[in-house]
């Protein structure tokens, strides 16, 4: 019996409600939209007389954050246990498809695969995807349509997704470019399901079309970021609190300081324009003079008008504002953990704190869209694998096209994504910390614990070239000349040799003339530990203070 796709993504929809509710706060939070202050009757109303104002924190944050995430360094990593197998030959073929997809998708004016992943992740706590890669001839098709997690329903089954929808209004354009059909208004509704047989399209609830697949699985990747109590307390109606985005502990707050703000905005237009009693007309009966002529800059008036106090409302409305603040920074993100570290020079300490407290923010999305990356690479694969067999596979497109041996992929091994955030406070930070462990910890363990470098094996081995460099006059030699001659400097080059009474050929060798050793240059720690102008490395000499 068929599946009604239509009436059971409208099911999962209305159990969704709660769900649908926060995405749409945060997506007003993100764009600032205009607060308006409103009483506590039901429904409320808008309170007259007040300046309503909207703070840009939860913008300026999320801008931020996302700014910094698309900046991480993206590394793919293979590993397999048959040390024969070519991992970097995997990996290439995973980065030229990751490639080409971006490629593909801005001809078809679709967003860029990281950016969009990136904002998911940060607004909905989730990312999913539809991957389609397909034969054309020898040519690899990449297609990956990024879906917002606003509008996907989708159930799991013992091996995986058993299907997923996307549910969303799309204009003409993009109806015809994705679907092929022409329709009359501007937008309409669009059901796109894919399960582990067919994918259904539905257009202002008619179904288009209905067209089986040979993959064998649903093509659809989701991953959800583990950060809210939705993914770890399995109450009824808790789905609204699993995957949380980076509003999550500060959506109650942000109304709060707009509220506050706004008070204290209509306080300060009060005490310029302030409120007034004119005790004369209330005895006499007359008419009260005009405001603007009676409080006007200077005006003496025999009216006995008297100032209306409203009380010290200004001074708690500022020390309700600083807890509000502090809660915001404490739940979402505080100035030095978007970079700004204030005037003063910070300590070592202050700079890992920071860092710490990024970490917070951006590991968790980090480490799911490595997941949704690796998730993705193996479905390339498996999809590549069912059309191409063990030949061979063009990917890239035009003039920009790089063949591979589909059999080369072929092989047990694991895919993995690692990314990182380079930020030079914070690796201020973890090089000063390195620096003070001094002869209590292994360098090896201070660049890769410690400093967290991408690759510290890598950097250990161009250290060692480094120091052989020193140690060797011949080696020193060697690479100076070499360099020159790569720059077309042969003259130089010439000269180089001759200053020591040699050729080039005898030079390269091996033959040398003596020369001094020169001596590694110590650790220093760029900033002091604990704040200050100095600090002092153990087993080294005492740094000069930073100017």
């Amino acid at each position: 019996m068929a599946k009604d796709y239509k009436a059971m993504v409208s099911e999962q929809e209305e159990r969704n409600q709660a769900l649908y509710a926060r995405m749409k706060e945060d997506n007003d939070l993100l764009n600032l939209r205009q607060y308006v202050m409103k009483d506590n009757q039901s429904p409320p109303r808008p309170v007259p007389g007040i300046v309503n104002t909207t703070l840009n924190m939860p913008s300026y944050m999320a801008t931020t954050i996302l700014v910094t995430m698309s900046s991480a360094t993206e590394q793919v990593v293979v590993e397999a246990q048959r040390q024969t197998f070519d991992t970097a030959y995997v990996e290439d073929f995973i980065k030229a498809c990751m490639e080409s997809s971006n490629e593909y998708n801005r001809r078809h004016g679709r967003k860029d695969r990281s950016m969009f992943t990136d904002g998911q992740l940060c607004m909905r706590g989730r990312a999913v995807r539809r991957v389609l890669f397909r034969r054309d001839g020898d040519m690899l098709v990449p297609d990956i349509s990024f879906w917002d997690a606003a509008g996907v329903t989708r159930e799991y089954g013992d091996n995986g997704l058993k299907w997923a929808a996307y549910h969303m209004k799309k204009s003409k354009d993009q109806i015809l470019s994705q679907y092929g059909k022409e329709i009359a208004q501007e937008d309409a509704d669009v059901l796109d399901v894919w399960d582990e047989e067919k994918n259904q399209v539905w257009i202002d609830g008619t179904l288009y079309k209905e067209e089986e697949h040979s993959y064998g699985f649903t093509p659809v990747i989701e991953e959800i970021v583990p950060i809210g109590s939705g993914g770890i307390l399995l109450d009824a109606g808790n789905m609204a609190s699993e995957g949380e985005s980076i509003f999550f502990m500060i959506r109650g707050i942000v109304p709060e300081l707009n509220r506050l703000a706004s008070i204290m905005q209509t306080l300060n237009l009060l005490s310029v324009k302030q409120p007034v009693k004119d005790m004369t007309s209330a005895q006499t009966g007359g008419e009260p003079p005009d405001y603007e002529d009676a409080m006007s800059l200077g005006r003496i008036t025999a009216a006995d008008i008297q100032p209306i106090q409203f009380g010290d409302a200004q001074r708690s409305a500022q020390m309700a504002y600083q807890m509000m603040k502090e809660a915001f920074e404490s739940g979402g993100a505080s100035p030095a953990q978007l970079g700004m570290l204030g005037q003063n020079p910070p300590s070592g300490v202050a700079l890992l704190v920071a860092g710490e407290g990024r970490n917070r923010i951006y590991n968790p999305r980090l480490g799911s869209k490595g997941r949704l990356n690796a998730a993705t690479a193996r479905m390339i694969i498996e999809q590549v694998r069912q059309q191409f067999g063990g030949g061979t596979v063009k990917v890239g497109y035009s003039g920009f096209e790089e063949s591979y041996n589909v059999s080369k992929l072929e092989g047990s091994y694991n895919i993995n994504y690692r990314y990182s955030i380079k930020s030079q406070e914070v690796d201020a930070g973890r090089a000063t910390l390195a620096a003070a462990y001094g002869n209590l910890m292994s360098d090896h363990t201070k660049r890769e614990d410690v400093i967290q470098m991408d690759d510290p094996d890598g950097e250990e081995d161009l250290i060692r070239a480094e120091e052989a460099e020193r140690m060797s006059p011949m080696i020193k030699m060697y690479k100076s000349i070499k360099s020159l001659k790569r720059l077309d400097r042969d003259y130089e080059a010439e000269l180089l040799a001759l200053e020591y009474n040699m050729n080039l050929d005898r030079l390269l060798g091996g033959e040398v003339t003596e020369q001094k050793t020169e001596t590694a240059e110590q650790p220093k720690q760029v900033v002091s530990l604990f704040g200050g102008g100095s600090g002092r490395v153990p087993g080294g000499e005492q740094n000069k203070e930073v100017r």
